[in-house]
């Protein structure tokens, strides 16, 4: 797995169609205007900034503050879901295209639910199961402290977190496996049959999911560090944040979908946008497969199939003005092209690959067949039929 290279093209498909990129970020370019609004408003009606020291909140700021939550969370939860819709279909549209999917509200809420439904079975559940265990393992740590045994409660502290955070990472890796699994078959049962997403993330490696996983969050981390200060920013550093949250929904996305077509064998895998190598020879990452002159070199042939020869190796089809390529389809010898139902004999149509003149009569020599040791074998046989049956009457006369 060629980490480099699915990196550079997750990175830079979002912004391929900055047209698209710009309609798929309205979603949360409303949410962060919202925010703004909201914010507004409740320093105009609590008159914070003229008094700002003697102020005191009334019943009625608490009611229009807490409706002003509920409306706010109504709509980052519909962003969500349409945010959980945007990364299904990027994950199903990468796996045949390196364009952008196109806006559709409707499938993106549908989509939505069914990745809301999946993240709760892989991600919520796990961590609520895992947090109860990490409060059991700290209270009896915390007991074996008063018992003056520190040393045994910090070991068991310790590993109390280590099984937490490699549970954690665990599941995260199965979560990303049957992310790819619903966008390819758009079924919550295929994406929660855990045995077959098990098979498909060790067929893939546990250890390159998590490798290129990793590099994406330091990758995010230092982009969310950037844009958290530009976030301060008054109103245009919350539409820029908006913009970069869509970003990043499509990286991680398209990331994922790179990452899921590693279940495929090398030559069946799409590598949408490859870049071009230096020479005659191009290559797919991290693959024996080698594309010479427009054809894919693959275990045992060329794909597509070539028509009657195979390009030599290292040639470039369009740079062989000077190479004759061989003809593996040659007629046979004696045949009449023009008129197939011509015998040997009748023919006068030779292929001549080298140009020579060839003497049909002087090449064609007649054999005269030598009959008498067949007749004289099957005249053998026809005593021995005769001496037979002699035999047979003479027994029959005594």
């Amino acid at each position: 797995m060629d980490f480099t290279y699915l990196l550079k093209d997750a990175l830079k498909y979002p912004l391929s169609d900055f047209k698209k990129f710009l309609i798929l970020a309205i979603p949360n370019l409303i949410l962060q205007v919202i925010v703004i609004i909201f914010a507004a408003v409740f320093l105009i009606s609590t008159n914070m900034f003229e008094n700002l020291s003697n102020y005191q909140v009334s019943s009625g700021d608490i009611m229009s503050l807490g409706i002003m939550v509920i409306i706010f969370y109504l709509i980052a939860f519909i962003v969500s879901l349409i945010n959980g819709g945007i990364t299904i279909e990027t994950v199903k549209k990468s796996f045949t295209s390196s364009e952008l999917i196109d806006f559709d509200i409707s499938r993106f809420f549908v989509s939505g639910l069914k990745k809301l439904i999946l993240s709760i079975g892989y991600i919520l559940i796990p961590m609520l199961v895992l947090l109860f265990i990490g409060f059991l393992g700290l209270g009896l740590s915390a007991s074996m402290a008063d018992t003056n045994m520190e040393a045994v409660g910090g070991i068991i502290f310790l590993l109390v977190i280590l099984i937490i955070i490699v549970a954690l990472v665990f599941v995260y890796i199965l979560s990303v496996v049957a992310t790819g699994r619903l966008a390819e078959t758009n079924s919550l049962s295929e994406a929660y049959d855990f045995k077959n997403i098990y098979n498909i993330a060790k067929r893939i490696g546990f250890f390159n999911i998590f490798c290129i996983e990793l590099l994406l969050v330091i990758i995010t981390i230092i982009l969310s560090v950037v844009m958290t200060l530009v976030a301060y920013i008054p109103i245009i550093g919350s539409l820029i944040y908006g913009l970069y949250s869509t970003y990043l929904i499509l990286a991680a996305s398209r990331l994922v979908s790179l990452i899921y077509q590693h279940k495929q064998m090398p030559q069946n895998m799409n590598y949408p946008n490859q870049p071009q190598i230096s020479g005659s020879q191009q290559g797919y990452p991290n693959s024996n497969n080698q594309v010479q002159g427009g054809y894919t070199q693959v275990p045992g042939g060329y794909y597509p199939p070539q028509q009657g020869y195979q390009n030599p190796e290292g040639l470039d089809q369009q740079n062989s003005a000077n190479y004759q390529q061989q003809d593996l389809n040659q007629p046979q010898q004696g045949m009449n092209q023009n008129n197939p139902s011509q015998g040997y004999g009748d023919s006068q149509n030779y292929y001549n690959p080298g140009n020579q003149n060839i003497n049909q009569d002087n090449n064609n020599q007649d054999y005269q067949e030598d009959d008498s040791i067949i007749k004289d074998k099957t005249g053998d046989v026809d005593n021995q039929n005769d001496l037979d049956f002699k035999n047979t009457d003479s027994s029959d006369e005594n």
